[in-house]
């Protein structure tokens, strides 16, 4: 997150927008479902957030060397949660950080199938975040794949991996559908996993400055780690 606090005027706006990008609905989510705000003062707290991120220089502060960028965020917002008063309708502080464009009814469905789930603020928090860097990780490998001919092998990994089967399609089965060999079947797979991985650490290594966190990070999400 180097750009966000160094560089130009555009490079910090840009490095800003994708740290806003990366933590809005999970911050949100926290917000609404770990601190119990409303819609409307949740939505206020993370965007203030963002602006003191700016204005107040909180990101120049943050030492990887202490917490994990996620980590400083949340503790910043709990800090911010205390305050829910706001008055209708007031603008919105901007800090350099464009209001982003949320469905606010669909993440609010999404919190809906979340809420009756039993989990801490912190586990709300951690969950909610790894669900949206794997999310933003598939959108970005299914982009790569339909931009290089490979979109077959992305409906055999979304069909293994990502659809709402149970219980999950055999290789076996997988071949019949796709008419390839389990051979073949195993090799794509093989091969998208491994694409998939380095797509979720590309997004990782953005808000991971650090190699040795970076590391401790890779081996909370895919194993050998704790989270």
């Amino acid at each position: 997150m180097a750009l966000a606090t160094e560089g130009g005027p555009e490079e910090r706006g840009a490095a800003m927008d994708a740290l806003a990008r990366a933590y809005w609905k999970p911050l949100y989510t926290y917000a609404r479902l770990g601190r119990r705000l409303s819609e409307e003062a949740a939505e206020d707290a993370v965007q203030d957030l963002f602006a003191s991120l700016v204005e107040k220089g909180w990101l120049a502060r943050w030492d990887p060397a202490r917490a994990r960028l996620r980590t400083y965020l949340r503790v910043l917002l709990d800090g911010l949660a205390a305050n829910t008063a706001r008055a209708a309708g007031r603008e919105k502080r901007g800090g350099g950080v464009r209001t982003l464009s949320i469905d606010a009814a669909e993440t609010e469905a999404e919190i809906a199938r979340l809420a009756p789930r039993t989990a801490s603020p912190e586990e709300i928090y951690e969950r909610e975040w790894r669900r949206w860097l794997f999310t933003r990780a598939v959108a970005r490998l299914e982009e790569d794949y339909t931009r290089s001919g490979r979109g077959a092998r992305f409906a055999l990994f979304s069909a293994a991996d990502l659809a709402d089967e149970d219980p999950r399609p055999t290789y076996a089965q997988l071949a019949e559908r796709f008419s390839l060999k389990v051979t073949d079947v195993t090799n794509h797979l093989s091969a998208a996993r491994r694409d998939f991985r380095r797509a979720v650490l590309a997004l990782l290594a953005q808000e991971t400055p650090r190699g040795d966190a970076l590391s401790g990070e890779a081996r909370a999400l895919f194993g050998g780690g704790k989270s």
